[in-house]
């Protein structure tokens, strides 16, 4: 399937400016101290525009990165990633056994209560997972999350009904993999074992919701009232939701973990990133979370900005892909060639003004768990592009193709810079950007599998769903999977080059069914899967993506860490705004 967390983020949903005003608190500090309030303070609202809406309050129908950053406030998941790490750590639940075949995970719960006073239960866990997995709730996630667990196969043959909306211990036919063990323990069996389970299980469509909410605002009101009542057992609680307008959070008294130290939080809607700018530097902002392409120099140029201005490496690879299926792009040489006379640096440098970072490798981002530091597998030779081209049957040039890209994302102007390095070896591209909606509907494999059919040659990447190798090489590198590990094949994938190398597919099918114990081996065999696929060329390897922020002094603590964490969204139960 393709990442909905990378499509929000081409889309232009991650790439919005993020402003969080002051509201409540006492006097103005200046901008461009670089700073941070070291004190912990209770109470102050925390105000957070947005240049778009949310789409979802729902974990089933959760699809994109902004309305995670309103559910992982409202929600628990049952393991979550640490405070200050990408490890899996407890969420709902505080220690989970594997049983010795690896295909059964048994959970112990914490005592947590909904933000209604509700106890959270074994059997509201078994609900939560059961109901996204239903063929009625139509979830974008649920079959890359949980089609590995006993049942999900069959389940997808039931009727479309509106029984994910009903009693899990009813259900017609309810996922068989979950058996409720007593009221605060459960177990997930699953077909085959599989290394990253866990990670999936934090995902958000894994959120834990009350049934009796559930089932009271269900899918019998027309209005889909439950969206407007979520209820969660996270740190904060969804107070109103004013669609298109602002949606306003509240510190769940019940929650279990660290108490929220801000009295409200206020997400604003269609909000102009410029005006947030502008707010920010009048000391009315003090979060930009990812300001937007136009105003990046500006920020960093900025006296009053610069010092406030952070950054961290991201799990976001960036590539232009080539349909390997299709002449001119079928010939390996002529891949390479064009990989050789790309200035990787340049392009960084001129494209997206330096926000990427250039690493050895292609495939695999530096932080993601199975990076090696060898050699960067296409340094810019135009020398060796132009023996390639000579190799691929263009000695003289010659060739030119239409280019696709999303339009009015920062891929017109790499795609830019591509046509002019390209000239240099005789290639000539025509860039043809099409509706960003659009573009990733028709690039994209179709669900249910088979090729991508639209665009020979177009601009793409992937921003991890969790960070595990096989999160990239499963959705966007393999052509095929065993019937037996439907979670990189129900979707059809993200595989744009129609890339197929059955000796990739054996060693990442081999890499994903290996257990946790395995870790080691599982690393080596990705790795020995990214090589391949680095000299077979499916891809222009282009750059690593960035992620970045403007924090104000009066927002504390100093970790940025929780603005910038490499899985969640901001964690704004550890977040204050000094008095």
């Amino acid at each position: 399937m393709k990442s909905k967390m990378l499509l929000a983020g081409m889309a232009g949903l991650l790439a919005a400016s993020v402003g969080v005003s002051l509201c409540g608190g006492t006097g103005t500090a200046a901008a461009g101290s670089g700073a941070f309030s070291t004190k912990p303070t209770y109470g102050g609202t925390l105000t957070v525009a947005y240049t778009n809406g949310f789409a979802t309050l729902d974990p089933a129908q959760w699809d994109d990165a902004q309305s995670l950053a309103a559910m992982q406030q409202i929600y628990d998941t049952l393991v979550e990633y640490d405070k200050d790490s990408s490890k899996i750590g407890p969420g709902l639940a505080t220690k989970w056994t594997v049983s010795q075949n690896n295909l059964t995970y048994t959970f112990n719960l914490r005592n947590a209560k909904f933000s209604n006073g509700d106890a959270v239960t074994a059997q509201d866990v078994a609900f939560s997972l059961d109901r996204v997995c239903q063929p009625g709730a139509n979830s974008p996630y649920a079959g890359f999350a949980y089609s590995n667990i006993v049942g999900y196969t069959q389940l997808q043959k039931a009727a479309k009904t509106s029984a994910a909306y009903t009693s899990w211990s009813s259900n017609p036919m309810p996922l068989s993999g979950i058996k409720v063990l007593g009221p605060h323990s459960l177990s997930i069996t699953l077909v085959h074992p599989s290394a990253y389970f866990l990670n999936d299980l934090a995902l958000m469509v894994g959120g834990i919701q009350d049934p009796a909410v559930v089932r009271k605002y269900g899918p019998q009101d027309k209005n889909n009232a439950y969206e407007d009542h979520a209820i969660g057992s996270g740190p904060f609680k969804l107070q109103t939701w004013t669609h298109n307008q602002q949606l306003v959070l509240v510190p769940n008294k019940y929650y279990w973990g660290h108490k929220p130290y801000l009295a409200k939080v206020v997400f604003l809607v269609d909000v102009n990133d410029q005006t947030a700018y502008e707010m920010f530097q009048r000391g009315q902002i003090d979060l930009m979370v990812e300001p937007s392409s136009d105003l990046y120099q500006e920020v960093v140029s900025n006296p009053a900005t610069k010092n406030d201005y952070h950054r961290e490496p991201m799990n976001w690879v960036l590539y232009a892909y080539l349909d390997v299926t299709k002449p001119p792009f079928n010939n390996v040489y002529l891949r390479q060639a064009l990989n050789y006379a790309i200035n990787k640096t340049e392009l960084v440098k001129v494209a997206v003004a330096g926000r990427g970072y250039q690493a050895n490798d292609g495939v695999l981002p530096p932080g993601m768990p199975g990076w090696v530091n060898s050699p960067t597998p296409y340094p810019y030779n135009l020398t060796k592009a132009k023996q390639l081209m000579a190799k691929a049957g263009y000695p003289n040039g010659g060739l030119s193709f239409n280019f696709y890209i999303p339009a009015d994302t920062q891929d017109k102007a790499i795609a830019a810079v591509m046509q002019q390095e390209w000239k240099m070896i005789g290639v000539d591209i025509t860039i043809k950007p099409v509706s960003t909606s659009i573009y990733w509907t028709q690039a994209s494999p179709p669900a249910g599998g088979g090729p991508q059919t639209s665009y020979d040659a177009g601009d793409a990447g992937w921003m991890q769903d969790y960070p595990d190798p096989s999160d990239f090489f499963g959705p966007l590198l393999t052509g095929s999977g065993p019937a037996n590990d439907p979670a990189h094949t129900v979707y059809g994938g993200s595989n744009e080059a129609n890339y197929n190398n059955p000796q990739v597919d054996k060693l990442v099918n081999e890499a994903n069914a290996l257990p946790p114990s395995e870790n080691a081996q599982r690393m080596k065999l990705y790795d020995q899967a990214q090589k391949i696929v680095e000299n077979d060329a499916p891809w222009i390897f282009q750059y690593f993506g960035m992620q970045d922020a403007l924090v104000y002094p009066k927002v504390g603590p100093s970790d940025i860490n929780l603005y910038l964490h490499p899985i969640k969204q901001m964690q704004l139960q550890y977040i204050w705004i000094a008095k």
